[in-house]
């Protein structure tokens, strides 16, 4: 293997490892990086369980008591 098929290589290599390890595409605004498993970078955009309305609603039920 000659020196530039071995830089390709490991090139490749890195850019794969750095894909695995990085933040998932997709999402939208207000969307949530979620574990999805017990394994390491198992993870994927969700809505969140709680929205910013529910915890004004319980902000000003809170009010009121």
């Amino acid at each position: 293997m000659t020196l530039i098929e071995r830089i390709n290589s490991l090139a490749t290599s890195i850019a794969n490892t750095i894909k695995v390890r990085s933040v998932p595409a997709g999402g939208a605004a207000g969307n949530v990086l979620t574990k999805t498993g017990s394994g390491d970078y198992a993870m994927s955009w969700q809505n969140p369980a709680v929205t910013q309305t529910d915890i004004e609603k319980a902000r000003i039920r809170s009010w009121f008591l």
